[in-house]
């Protein structure tokens, strides 16, 4: 049984990738951390997480359920995440298989910031309908399910107070090197307060699916076919 859904919704999965691999070249966001101000920091970290961001955990059945969503949540979740499917698609149209060259790759890059804010759009409004309780938890989620990713984004960083000196230490740790290594390792570069301040924004453990799987409606599991 393949782990993502299949037809429509993966493809749409494999475009927003695209999208967003283009946004993070455009960014420059792992050649550099930018440093937060006061409004990135006090704002939830997952309506910045694109393919990884809240509507899209929502949609894995163990987050539904931790999140102890409603029913009327769940339906106005399943409508977003359509909504932004159709969004993607319509973005996505030429984006895959174009050509190489200075405008092929201008339209691919301001296509990747239409897909950019458009998702940000939509994992906003995915957290107004959640209760408070529900928004953090889910915050807390985010930057679990991230991993070691979450040390190189740049909002986490910034909360977790790294310094610029411990950023270049952590992407040395990974650049200088054929295979990335452990988190463990990683976790080295924090000071005690630091990994205290990771782990809270962690919050308590939570067991992801192995493979996760991506659902057409939140809370509800996929069937086998």
């Amino acid at each position: 049984m393949n782990a993502y859904r299949s037809g429509p919704a993966r493809q749409v999965r494999t475009v927003v990738a695209a999208l967003l691999v283009a946004v993070c070249a455009v960014r420059g966001l792992t050649a550099g951390v930018r440093s937060a101000d006061d409004t990135a920091t006090a704002e939830p970290l997952c309506i910045y997480g694109g393919s990884n961001g809240a509507l899209y955990l929502i949609q894995m059945h163990e987050v539904a359920r931790e999140l102890a969503l409603t029913p009327a949540q769940t339906q106005q979740l399943t409508r977003l995440a359509e909504e932004l499917r159709a969004e993607t698609r319509r973005l996505g149209r030429g984006l895959l298989g174009g050509g190489t060259g200075p405008q092929d790759a201008q339209r691919a890059a301001d296509k990747a910031r239409q897909a950019a804010a458009i998702t940000e759009t939509f994992h906003r409004r995915a957290l107004e309908g959640l209760a408070r309780a529900q928004q953090i938890r889910l915050d807390e989620l985010y930057v679990r399910y991230l991993g070691p990713r979450a040390l190189f984004e740049p909002r986490v960083a910034a909360r977790v107070g790294l310094s610029a000196s411990q950023q270049q230490a952590l992407r040395d740790a990974v650049t200088s090197r054929p295979t990335p290594p452990p988190f463990e390792e990683l976790l080295k570069q924090l000071t005690a307060d630091q990994y205290e301040r990771l782990a809270a924004l962690q919050g308590r453990p939570f067991s992801f699916p192995k493979p996760q799987f991506i659902q057409s409606e939140p809370g509800q599991p996929k069937r086998a076919r």
